[in-house]
């Protein structure tokens, strides 16, 4: 049986969650955006792209949950420059 740990980032493997990105039904591999993540700092735009517009749902969730709403898009706006 394969270790639950065979992954890049020896994060445990979890399925993948639909998300509405852009009116159209997405999927995300979340453990994918490490590699976006690598391609995008070779200089790949797309990549880059890419990312962001996969983590713009997930950072809008998280920060609904924990922040008040005033505030939630400065979050992933920063959030988002800061990557």
């Amino acid at each position: 049986m394969a270790s639950p740990f065979n992954n890049p980032f020896g994060v445990l493997q979890a399925s993948r969650a639909a998300v509405h990105v852009m009116d159209n039904t997405q999927e995300i591999d979340p453990y994918g955006w490490g590699r976006l993540m690598v391609a995008a700092q070779a200089g790949e735009a797309a990549p880059y792209r890419r990312l962001l517009t996969e983590l713009r749902p997930w950072l809008l969730r998280y920060f609904s949950r924990r922040l008040p709403p005033s505030v939630v898009d400065d979050a992933v706006q920063d959030t988002l420059l800061a990557i």
